[in-house]
């Protein structure tokens, strides 16, 4: 019982490293993706809470989560030390916004660029 315990234990750990390579992005994705939060980081700089949006933009609007209502942005601040921020998905194309200090989105972004995981 016990030997089957084991080997279940392994299989499983087998199954979740797979499913991780297998979900994986390229290198070249992975750069692309730290290009990308860099870029609507330095676009984000421009904007207000009065410019103009689409329901159900996102942004980061004077260092705060800002969501398009009614055609208007809304603003939502980050916790204690935090600010929005762009940063680079791992798994997948793409960037997502969220809370983070500055010094840890620099680190994110410059590692996605060199392809570090």
């Amino acid at each position: 019982m016990k030997q089957f315990t084991y080997l279940f234990i392994i299989f499983i750990l087998i199954t979740i490293l797979n499913a991780y390579t297998e979900a994986g992005i390229s290198c070249e994705q992975l750069k692309q993706n730290g290009e990308d939060a860099e870029t609507l980081n330095q676009k984000f700089q421009d904007l207000t809470p009065d410019s103009p949006c689409k329901n159900g933009d996102e942004a980061c609007i004077n260092d705060e989560f800002a969501q398009c209502v009614d055609k208007q942005f809304k603003l939502f601040p980050c916790g204690g030390g935090t600010k929005c921020v762009a940063l680079p998905l791992l798994l997948k194309a793409g960037t997502s916004l969220t809370c983070d200090t500055e010094a840890d989105k620099n680190t994110r972004i410059e590692n996605a660029k060199k392809c570090v995981r």
